[in-house]
């Protein structure tokens, strides 16, 4: 809108940071966003906050070697400390603005603190090892309609993201939607609640995730679910005074997060396909088209809405949208009516089909990330998809090493044998160390081979593939599988 305020003036991120203008901005000067990510800056006019390895993490790139490039594609102005300042050009335009701070990594977070302090909307926090990004997405679809919505971009879940988050929301939004990831070291989640002190915190369920982090502490199944989920309860650490804490029914170890939940003064409100569920899945028919017409019971209403993912598991994802909405003090009726209109995220059970041999197959491209649990969902979607369209023929999977599994991570990858028979599997293809215990542990019968190289993926499956066939792709995001589903989609010959 014409009329709608800055985002920030440079008085106010004067103020925020406690810092000095080297290079004062004009009045005119309003930054659409503020990012720290130098690599994807899809926009103009953003205020970049320069990161280096001495006050981020000794991994960081000092990214005021860039302020030249910044520049030049028209950025707003950049935050930099003391250290950097060799690296700036000696002679700058006037519209861009150069704010000197003691530490940068901690101006993001001065301006996400400020950004909160003023904002008025409704904050929404989210985590969880699965369906978060989805979510997330969800949410920003249908609140974007119901007041102006902003939300994390991509995988910005960590710390410094969360400041992130909140310093790029617009004032005068109605919600601002932060995914909150697991966190390094331990506690992470707990302070990006504390940070974003959110009305509603949505946990969307607990599988193994993360184990790396605890050692030989998760030697077990149990005890590794129970670590992880302690730490995804610091979801609500930093809840307002009577905010709402949004949970899976149906996940487990769910009576122990009820307790924790209650325990700080929140609202339980719960989802998903569990008779005791608040927001409640009473009825799911998958679509012919790859989505699926649900009815929910809510606060004592039924609502019938449909959505354009495919799976149970997106079906759950979108009922636990609508209870964080029903929770927000949203229209929960016109969010649900909004989601018909959603689309997949990227890498997300995108349905497709590749032509190959003067037929076509269908290829589920999942490969965005990977746990145990979602690979179980992959191939139920894969089912599902298989009976909806009446696939005659082979049921392939292609996956990838599923990371931070601990010290068990090798009978992790080789338990999934069990889960590739329970879903009718015909071949699987493996890529990555640890999927070649999946590969060793499989039936023979469905054993396509452990392939070195992405190309040898592409070529695998190319080799197998008929008219008829349904291949699903899932891996950890390192992995890179997403690769292979890219080149099938296009014909290209090499990965």
């Amino acid at each position: 809108m014409a009329d709608a305020p800055p985002l920030w003036t440079a008085s106010e991120v004067k103020k925020a940071t406690n810092g000095r203008w080297l290079n004062k901005p004009p009045p005119s000067w309003a930054p659409i966003r503020v990012s720290y990510d130098t690599q994807s800056l899809a926009n103009a006019n953003q205020l970049v906050v320069c990161r280096t390895p001495l006050t981020w993490n000794p991994q960081a790139p000092d990214t005021s070697k860039e302020i030249a490039r910044l520049v030049k594609i028209k950025q707003a102005g950049a935050i930099v400390q003391k250290e950097q300042l060799k690296n700036v050009p000696k002679q700058l335009p006037s519209w861009f603005g150069l704010l000197l701070v003691k530490s940068t990594r901690k101006a993001i977070e001065d301006l996400g603190l400020a950004a909160r302090a003023r904002f008025q909307g409704k904050v929404i926090a989210l985590t969880g090892t699965v369906g978060k990004t989805t979510s997330r997405e969800m949410l920003r679809h249908a609140l974007d309609r119901q007041g102006g919505a902003t939300a994390t971009r991509g995988n910005n879940n960590n710390l410094a993201g969360v400041s992130r988050s909140m310093a790029y929301t617009p004032r005068q939004y109605g919600y601002s939607v932060i995914e909150v990831g697991f966190g390094y070291p331990l506690g992470g989640v707990a302070k990006s609640s504390r940070l974003a002190r959110p009305h509603v915190a949505l946990l969307t369920a607990v599988g193994l995730a993360h184990l790396d982090v605890f050692g030989q502490q998760a030697n077990d199944e149990d005890t590794a679910l129970e670590l992880v989920l302690a730490q995804k309860l610091g979801i609500v650490d930093g809840l307002e005074p009577g905010g709402a804490f949004v949970l899976n029914r149906s996940m487990r170890k769910y009576e122990i997060a009820a307790r924790v939940g209650e325990s700080r003064g929140a609202r339980l409100v719960t989802f998903g396909d569990h008779p005791e569920a608040t927001a409640r899945l009473v009825h799911y028919q998958p679509s012919g088209e790859g989505g699926g017409e649900l009815v929910v019971e809510l606060a004592g209403e039924r609502i019938e809405y449909s959505i354009t993912l495919p799976g149970r598991h997106m079906a759950i994802n979108s009922v636990g949208a609508l209870a964080v909405v029903h929770a927000a003090g949203g229209d929960v009726r016109k969010a649900a009516a909004d989601l018909a209109d959603f689309r997949a995220v990227g890498g997300r059970a995108s349905i497709s089909e590749i032509t190959i041999d003067g037929g076509v197959a269908t290829l589920i491209d999942d490969s965005y990330n990977a746990t145990p649990d979602s690979i179980r969902s992959t191939l139920s979607l894969m089912d599902q998809v298989a009976r909806e369209k009446g696939v005659s023929g082979r049921r392939i999977a292609v996956l990838g090493d599923i990371y931070h599994l601990g010290p068990r991570e090798a009978q992790h990858h080789a338990a999934l044998a069990s889960v590739l028979e329970e879903h009718n599997v015909d071949h699987v293809i493996t890529y990555g160390n640890l999927m070649q215990h999946l590969q060793n542990a499989a039936p023979k019968r469905l054993q396509g081979g452990h392939k070195p190289t992405h190309q040898a993926v592409l070529e695998a499956v190319r080799a197998v593939l008929k008219p008829g066939d349904i291949l699903t792709i899932k891996a950890s995001t390192p992995v890179k599988l997403g690769r292979v589903a890219r080149a099938l989609r296009s014909g290209q010959p090499r990965v």
